[in-house]
């Protein structure tokens, strides 16, 4: 496969031309595409970089940074690779979604069989108590600290914010 063909196999799925002079996320994106590829297939830096009038560090950059770009943009690359019967290997986006769902349900079900086995020790110390002392436990001890845990503040959780698309250029007002 020759970088020409490369550059328009990418022009067909981004259907703009990757040469073109822009800082806009997408061009950039869809260069970090060509950079890997084109490295991945055995084309130096300088080559790859030649075809989008650059120097080899935007190439090398680019084919470093790969991972930062969106999961179309890795798509992309996955059915270059598989199109051409490319020896590289692919992101897989879906593979490593279905891991870390995996890894997620595994934390889960280890959590609820922490909770299974600390019931099960505190039962084993409440079941040689006599009524009286299970009535004063749950009255001095346990109503208290269930009212503590209800009042509790619990920490926000981070959820991912996928990256902002700016429409139009923001003023800056330390440069009016």
């Amino acid at each position: 496969m020759t970088l020409e063909q490369l550059i328009d196999e990418i022009h067909s799925y981004y259907q703009f031309d990757i040469r073109t002079k822009s800082r806009k996320r997408e061009i950039v994106y869809a260069k970090k595409v060509f950079c890997k590829l084109g490295y991945e297939i055995g084309y130096t830096y300088d080559r790859v970089a030649a075809m989008l009038s650059a120097n080899h560090d935007l190439a090398l950059y680019h084919a470093n940074s790969i991972n930062d770009v969106e999961d179309r943009d890795k798509k992309i690359f996955d059915k270059i690779v598989d199109d051409f019967d490319l020896l590289i290997p692919k992101f897989d986006v879906q593979k490593k979604r279905r891991i870390i769902k995996g890894i997620k349900e595994n934390l889960e079900k280890q959590k609820i069989e922490r909770s299974k086995d600390l019931i099960a020790e505190i039962n084993q110390i409440v079941i040689n108590w006599d009524r009286d002392v299970i009535q004063e436990f749950i009255d001095t001890r346990l109503k208290v600290f269930n009212k503590g845990v209800s009042n509790r503040i619990k920490p926000k959780e981070n959820t991912y914010v996928p990256g902002a698309t700016i429409l139009r250029k923001a003023k800056n007002t330390f440069l009016s």
